[in-house]
């Protein structure tokens, strides 16, 4: 399902690059533009969330080589490297 942006048609500009619906709406910036920044400012966040995720899976990675962790019938690797990291970060005060 297309969302509203989507299926809105962008303004077409003046040729000093302006757009007149934003220019009309007093300064503030019109309904297409704003729902174009909602959508950057969502990208940008999925994005972050994204390097988040992979810097995590990373640091786990690299605490079970370091530590040579096995999965065991309590525990998988990757549970007890969080462990080994939250209690590192607890340590340096993080």
């Amino acid at each position: 399902m297309k969302t509203k942006h989507e299926t809105m048609n962008a303004p077409t500009m003046n040729p000093d690059g302006s757009c007149p619906k934003c220019l009309f709406a007093g300064g503030w910036h019109c309904e297409w533009h704003q729902a174009e920044a909602v959508r950057r400012c969502r990208e940008r966040s999925a994005m972050a969330a994204r390097v988040c995720r992979r810097a995590t899976d990373e640091d786990i990675a690299r605490t079970c080589a370091r530590y040579e962790l096995e999965s065991d019938e309590f525990q998988t690797r990757e549970e007890k490297a969080e462990r080994i990291l939250r209690s590192e970060s607890a340590r340096a005060g993080r």
